[in-house]
């Protein structure tokens, strides 16, 4: 049986610069008795810290000696700047053979013993070249590599060169290196590294390279200890928040006597024995308190995969405890959309604005701030003091105070009140008719900080294109609100849901919709289940029988959790499964929208959501075999199973939704939670056709599958001598 192995990697801050080398103006007996660490806590010159990262790899305290590296090229060349070279690129590579791939992380760029140039920024740029195919995509991020693909499908060659663009400033005379970590797939023995400069030149270097140049792990893990994503789709579940439940990480570390041989950049200068001074994280911890919200990766595979071919998964760290008095340190991180979280994000931010002087609700004219400028307020927009809200067209500055011209006054259905100087003046977001991939992109990045390479927005805007074109919503919020809750709150009116995919490393957005546009896998008890793993179970907290939808804001300023605060109500019901015969039970759930501004909205919302939950939810779970672990969260996957029969009690086939997955037995078995999905294996649905498209009895099979006609009264379609089911529309 193949051993598995786990890697964690974590990326702490660390400095690009050289400690006393320019721009570092830090220098010993001068802002200090010794070097920095190249961290921002020990840094001597803060106001010239340049942020890089440095990347700490760590292993099981069992894994044996044959586990412990993790292949790469260490790849270096050097050149001399000839006079009228005055701009070179950081990374051109010519593998000289077609490669399938390559990978790079950990460039430097610059002077032997100076300063690395390389912008880290720069690491998305990193594509293939080819003279016949031109520039091929960019890059995408493997763990702390980029990857570039070196066939260029678009025209179908192979790529001849991998380049950086950006340019960076040399001077003549100088020797500058080239360094770099590299994996390949492909032959790599005759590649060559080039310094190409503005002017057309490109000398050539054919490298050093160290052969599988290991990255280096200290083998401390004690424990690994995950919990997986759980996706609400559509906020449809109790259980959980409106975005589910965050996936987390927990490693607990053995500490030990520390060399600082990975940590310390000036150790030989130093003149101390670090093995005999504190140990690796008390070191580490006091040199680096700013951990919060840095990355931390966990790799799973076996002994002998290139890390390439590992599972990797991304968190963000929350908190380090310890050392306790075992020597234990424990490490807790969570997934990239704890930066949403309602106590970290939220939108709009607190304004720190306050009037000058009282105004009271008599008052008319200009609004005087003080506290803020105008880059804390758009030029034009809303505001809120207390619980009025107020329009105006211009802001500007005169001295130290901040004046909003051209103000209305008790709009939104609010009410004048009098003000006194001091009370803090809010601003708002107001939108007007905004698609909801549109407002959550802005509330994740802008509100949320989460970086815009985690957000596939291509992929979220096609998905909105399809399912979510008629939800453009208007709504107006007046006080800092988390931007989980907001999110939470689109996602349930909209039918979608957003969840973090832990082994992509990128946000996922979903509709609720049939699948229609692509092949639903079919799993059984025979091929893919494991034996005795399979639990039903119903869900009769989450039935609705009757679905509410308040709305239309009467009053902005006031609670939008109480019905009279609303001027319009949607109400859904089924009487069938309230009476009893049936579930001799009412339910009602009552939805309160800022957001939905047409009664088609609040029809569809209403409909929908009574539909998935007349009848009680159907949950499940199961246990999979690692050679079908391609299933993850968010996929829908249909089961055949002896647990779930017809009324003849024949195993049927029915639609499942993945809630959830984790590897239980790492490489081995993988559990799941699944939930009934809305759209099941039965059923058509219906789809806009073609002026000239065919009648129902003369489409074929496919045309069918892809189109609509219209059913009798009984809800079936005559095809010329029997009739069948007619469509749904979404």
């Amino acid at each position: 049986m193949r051993e598995p192995i786990a890697f964690v990697e974590i990326e702490q801050d660390f400095c690009n610069l050289t400690y006393g080398v320019a721009p570092c103006m830090a220098g010993i007996g001068v802002t200090g008795n010794t070097q920095c660490y190249n961290t921002l806590r020990t840094c001597q010159d803060t106001n010239n810290f340049s942020r890089g990262t440095k990347n700490l790899w760590f292993r099981d305290v069992s894994t044996r000696g044959a586990s412990t590296e993790i292949g790469a090229w260490l790849v270096e060349g050097e050149f001399t700047a000839a006079v009228g070279d005055d701009m070179v690129r950081p990374l051109t590579i010519w593998p000289n053979s077609g490669l399938e791939w390559i990978e790079v992380a950990d460039i430097f760029f610059g002077e032997a013993q100076g300063n690395n140039l390389f912008d880290p920024l720069d690491y998305p740029t990193l594509r293939g070249w080819s003279a016949a195919g031109g520039s091929d995509e960019y890059a995408r991020s493997v763990g702390r590599f980029w990857r570039a693909r070196g066939y260029n499908t678009n025209q179908g060659v192979y790529n001849e060169a991998f380049l950086i663009s950006r340019q960076h400033p040399v001077q003549a005379g100088k020797t500058y290196r080239m360094r770099f970590l590299m994996r390949a797939k492909g032959d790599i023995s005759n590649l060559q590294i080039a310094f190409f400069v503005r002017t057309g030149r490109e000398p050539m270097v054919t490298p050093t390279i160290t052969n599988a140049q290991p990255i280096q792990s200290t083998p401390s893990i004690k424990r690994i200890s995950t919990a997986p994503t759980v996706i609400n789709p559509g906020g449809g579940g109790r259980r959980s928040g409106p975005l589910g439940q965050r996936a987390s990480l927990s490693v607990t570390f053995q500490d030990h006597p520390s060399s600082d041989l990975l940590t310390d950049p000036y150790l030989d200068e130093r003149g101390v024995d670090a093995l005999r001074q504190g140990t690796f994280w008390t070191k580490w911890l006091a040199r680096n308190p700013y951990y919060n919200n840095r990355i931390v990766r966990v790799y799973d595979g076996y002994v002998g995969d290139e890390l390439a071919e590992m599972t990797s998964r991304t968190y963000l760290i929350d908190k380090i405890e310890g050392p306790n008095s075992r020597g234990e340190v424990t490490l807790h991180a969570k997934d990239v959309l704890r930066l949403a979280d309602n106590d970290k994000a939220l939108a709009p931010a607190p304004s720190l604005g306050a009037l000058r002087v009282d105004y009271n609700k008599d008052a008319t004219g200009n609004i005087e701030v003080v506290g803020a400028t105008t880059a804390d307020y758009p030029s034009s927009g809303t505001i809120r003091i207390n619980r009025e809200v107020f329009r105006y067209t211009g802001r500007s500055m005169s001295g130290n105070t901040l004046r909003f011209t051209g103000v209305t006054r008790a709009t939104d259905g609010t009410e004048r009140h009098d003000h006194k100087a001091g009370d803090r003046v809010q601003v708002c977001l107001r939108y007007n008719e905004v698609r909801v991939e549109e407002l959550a992109r802005e509330w994740l990045e802008d509100y949320a900080g989460v970086p815009s390479e985690y957000i596939p927005f291509d992929e979220w805007q096609a998905e909105a294109d399809l399912w979510l074109d008629q939800f453009d919503f208007t709504g107006l919020i007046t006080e800092p609100t988390g931007v989980t809750q907001l999110l939470g709150e689109i996602c349930e009116q909209a039918l979608f849901y957003i969840w973090w995919d832990e082994r992509a490393q990128l946000i996922r957005m979903q509709a609720i919709a049939p699948r229609i546009y692509e092949d639903v896998e079919q799993i059984d008890d025979r091929r893919n289940i494991i034996a005795d793993s399979i639990d039903l179970r119903d869900e009769p907290s989450s039935r609705v029988s009757q679905v509410w939808v308040f709305w239309g804001v009467r009053d902005a300023s006031a609670s939008l959790t109480q019905d009279d605060n609303y001027t319009r109500l949607r109400v859904r019901a089924d009487l069938d499964a309230e009476a009893p015969e049936q579930y001799d039970d009412s339910r009602v759930r009552k939805i309160y929208s800022r957001w939905i501004h047409t009664e088609g909205q609040a029809i569809n919302l209403s409909t929908r959501i009574l539909n998935k939950l007349r009848d009680n939810p159907r949950t499940m779970t199961l246990e999979l075999d690692a050679k079908d672990r391609r299933f993850w969260t968010g996929d829908v996957i249909d089961v055949l199973t002896r647990n779930s029969v017809n009324f003849l009690g024949e195993p049927q086939v029915d639609r499942w939704q993945i809630l959830s997955a984790e590897e239980i037995e790492a490489g081995h078995r993988v559990k799941y939670t699944l939930d009934l999905y809305e759209f099941g294996v039965s059923g058509l649905h219906g789809r806009w056709m073609e002026v000239d498209a065919p009648n129902y009895e003369d489409a074929t099979e496919t045309e069918r599958l892809a189109g609509a006609w219209w059913a009798d009264a009984d809800g079936r379609i005559p095809d010329g001598s029997e009739s069948d089911e007619g469509y749904m529309w979404i």
